[in-house]
């Protein structure tokens, strides 16, 4: 008798979790017509998905249920500006250390590029100059994903203490070791500069120039792709070699993302070290769209869905007031990924949702021929609309006050 309980028990125990299991594919299986033509081939687009249920208790205190769809950290893909996203929280972090010298993340720097024979690393664009403040290198990147403010945070931070600070929370997944759209060796990567923090004509803070190690390495599969790509203009006919690209897995992205959302349901070890004002710095220009933001209000170039994929992806409307996405996209060498809190305080919805999808045909990189506007942008588009409605019609028993994301 006893034996048949346990087997019982078993099998109900594995019933229940592939329901759960279940829940996401469900979902995406019923929607097959607005997914199309990513979602009838999965493997071949490299779909990965975490969706997240969220579910307040009468405290308004949050729980989570997490499902996925072909998730593999082990699964090598290209994460582009997504890696943004983390460089930000450490950044600010970073300042926050720094504070005993009198530097805020609004304190102006200079970046010195003669100390390391480097001169070429930076954008001498008018448009790069402005941006002399974490403050605003932290701004563009949610506002615009500005590649050059990616770099400055890259120089103020290094490598290395980007890496190991990442690391030391326990965020294993991750190697950020290059700069974004500029073409440097693995060496010159690993370089970074003096940087000068000022008030005035009062030097508050020195930062000498810093040569990287990282040690860690990772055996990912898939890391050589494709069946081609470009070089000096020339196309080589063999596959493209990642393994010192940039490296970050879906699942460490999206605890990150939660880490600062929601920092009091991790564990201390795994929160950033910011402050209230921080946060609120955050959450606004994570969600908020450059129409709304000081910097680009007057840009009309810069649509509400310029970096956010989900819901609105691929379309030119207003996002409204009463829906705020909370997210950081990357899209290059044919790869889309996004992390996103999406909440609804007009309806009481909240979730998260994170995806990455891999549209190039021809197999050949650096060819500008990427199925993003056909393919790839469509498909988290409308994976966000599909999980959005079955959210808002998803019972809940307490319904989230959101408040606190609405007090810019």
């Amino acid at each position: 008798m006893k034996k048949i309980l346990t087997l019982l028990l078993l099998l109900f125990s594995g019933a229940l979790m592939l329901a759960q299991q279940n829940t996401l594919t469900k979902i995406l299986n019923a929607h097959k017509s607005e997914l199309s033509p990513a979602i009838e081939n999965p493997a071949k687009y490299e779909i990965q998905i975490i969706y997240t249920q969220i579910n307040r208790d009468k405290n308004n205190v949050p729980s989570f249920k997490e499902y996925d769809f072909r998730l593999d950290s082990s699964f090598y893909f290209y994460p582009a500006s997504s890696v943004k996203m983390p460089a930000s929280f450490v950044a600010l972090e970073k300042i926050n250390r720094l504070k005993k010298y009198g530097v805020k993340k609004e304190t102006d720097f200079l970046i010195d590029t003669n100390n390391v024979g480097l001169e070429h690393l930076l954008s001498d664009s008018n448009e790069a100059k402005k941006i002399s403040n974490i403050a605003e290198c932290v701004e563009r990147v949610f506002l615009i994903s500005d590649n050059n403010a990616f770099n400055k945070l890259y120089e103020f931070l290094s490598p290395q203490y980007l890496n190991e600070t990442l690391w030391n929370k326990g965020y294993e997944d991750v190697l950020i070791q290059h700069r974004l759209s500029i073409s440097l060796s693995h060496e010159e990567n690993m370089l970074t500069h003096k940087m000068i923090f000022f008030k005035g004509d009062k030097v508050l803070y020195v930062q000498p120039p810093k040569k990287s190690v990282l040690k860690k390495k990772f055996d990912l599969k898939n890391i050589l792709l494709g069946k081609g790509y470009y070089y000096d203009g020339k196309l080589i006919n063999e596959p493209m070699d990642f393994s010192q690209k940039n490296y970050i897995s879906l699942k460490t992205l999206t605890k990150i993302l939660k880490a600062v959302i929601f920092p009091s349901s991790v564990p201390p070890k795994m929160r950033f070290n910011l402050t209230k004002n921080d946060y609120k710095f955050l959450y606004k220009y994570m969600s908020i769209p450059p129409r709304k933001s000081e910097l680009f209000a007057n840009d009309t170039s810069y649509y509400d869905s310029y970096v956010k994929a989900f819901i609105y992806g691929g379309t030119k409307e207003n996002v409204p007031d009463y829906l705020k996405i909370f997210s950081k996209s990357g899209l290059a060498y044919g790869f889309l990924t996004e992390v996103a809190y999406i909440a609804d305080i007009k309806q009481g919805v909240e979730f998260m949702l994170s995806a990455v999808i891999h549209v190039n045909e021809n197999g050949i990189y650096n060819d500008d021929h990427y199925e993003y506007d056909t393919i790839g942008i469509p498909f988290l588009a409308n994976l966000g609309k599909v999980i959005y409605q079955y959210e808002l019609q998803r019972p809940r028993k307490f319904k989230p006050d959101l408040k606190r994301f609405w007090n810019e």
